[in-house]
């Protein structure tokens, strides 16, 4: 009697584990897309948005401040990058690709980003380099590539 527990112990590590119906756990850049955030593809990572928040600006005028999360995903894995988080913009639209720029600024080889900040009547844009010297990477915001250009 003393045996059963053990077979029985031994039995259940050969039976197969349930899962998903594609066999893996869902990347995180579908976890973002089924929480509702819009994705904007680059050539080597895409940006994720998704609205948080649209409120007055105290600056005396009638525009809107909207602010967003935003998440970066590797396109080859599916997985988060180090950086961003919130994001805010006076643009309603920041799930339009044309808001957005994949391009190397710097000219250190590798892709950056730029965003559209909705400022001043022409496009205002924000800029983040690639940093690999970092320890796991990242993106750095650059005011020497932001502004009106």
């Amino acid at each position: 009697m003393r045996l059963f527990p053990i077979v029985l112990a031994a039995a259940s590590l050969l039976l197969p584990v349930p899962s998903d119906a594609a066999g893996t756990r869902p990347s995180t850049r579908d976890r973002l897309v089924a929480d509702g955030y819009s994705t904007v593809a680059g050539p080597t990572f895409s940006i994720h948005v998704k609205l948080m928040e649209a409120k007055p600006r105290n600056f005396g005028d009638d525009k809107i401040l909207y602010v967003w999360d935003a998440q970066i995903t590797d396109n080859k894995t599916g997985k988060r990058l180090p950086s961003h988080g919130r994001l805010e913009s006076s643009l309603s639209d920041m799930h339009m690709p044309i808001r957005w720029q994949f391009r190397d600024v710097n000219g250190d080889g590798f892709v950056d980003y730029r965003y559209d900040k909705g400022e001043a009547g022409s496009p205002y844009w924000w800029t983040w380099l690639w940093q690999p010297e970092r320890k796991h990477g990242g993106f750095t915001f650059s005011p020497k590539y932001s502004g009106v250009k």
